[in-house]
């Protein structure tokens, strides 16, 4: 009995022994483990705050961006606005020009729109021919002897808001010729980029390369 009391003894003890080599070796790993997920997660700890960081500047940078493209395109369409009503109030002074300030206004835009050695006539709203000077055609004549052309009034009325029309008759046809257009919101439309471009520089000297659009 006694030698196998030893016996199981030994195989007791060499199980021990083993039990316990391998709980150490599992212990031993299993620190390595938890050491290594630990470093993994402190990085990923590390970089999550980083990315969050960066989240934060970009989001900020993006949003500061916004705002100052917003700002900005608030501005150009405060100055826009401005400038269409500065163009809009000049409109409404030359329409409300008194007579003889008006159609001496006519008469030099007429004399600088009238064609060189050609006759032709020109032609007002009913509103102006019921108050035009009675020397105006002559005048005007007189004014573009010059050019070696001549204008008549025309007699009947255009449906236009103010200024005038120039006709001229094609010299090679019975039908058809050449029409001026010299009614103040056609000239202000033409000329409106150069108009933009005058008030813009005006009100903002400092800025006056970034013109809003027209």
């Amino acid at each position: 009995m006694a030698g196998i009391d030893n016996i199981t003894k030994q195989i007791l003890s060499d199980a021990q022994e083993k039990a316990d080599a391998i709980i150490r070796d599992a212990q031993a790993k299993s620190e390595a483990v938890i050491a290594s997920a630990t470093r993994k997660a402190a990085t990923s700890q590390r970089n999550a705050q980083a990315d969050a960081l960066t989240m934060k500047s970009d989001l900020a940078k993006r949003t500061e961006s916004q705002v100052g493209l917003r700002r900005r395109q608030d501005l150009l369409k405060v100055r826009q606005e401005l400038i269409e009503q500065i163009i809009d109030q000049a409109y409404q002074k030359l329409d409300g020009l008194d007579d003889g300030a008006y159609f001496d206004t006519i008469e030099k835009l007429a004399v600088r729109t009238a064609h060189s050695n050609e006759k032709g006539s020109i032609v007002f709203n009913q509103k102006d021919l019921d108050r035009l000077p009675k020397n105006f055609e002559k005048q005007l004549n007189d004014d573009i002897r010059g050019k070696g052309g001549s204008l008549s009034v025309s007699k009947v009325a255009a449906p236009i808001e103010n200024g005038f029309i120039l006709r001229y008759k094609d010299p090679e046809s019975d039908f058809g010729g050449i029409e001026e257009n010299c009614t103040f919101k056609t000239l202000i439309s033409e000329k409106k980029e150069q108009l933009t471009d005058i008030v813009h520089s005006i009100l903002w000297p400092a800025s006056s390369k970034e013109k809003p659009n027209a």
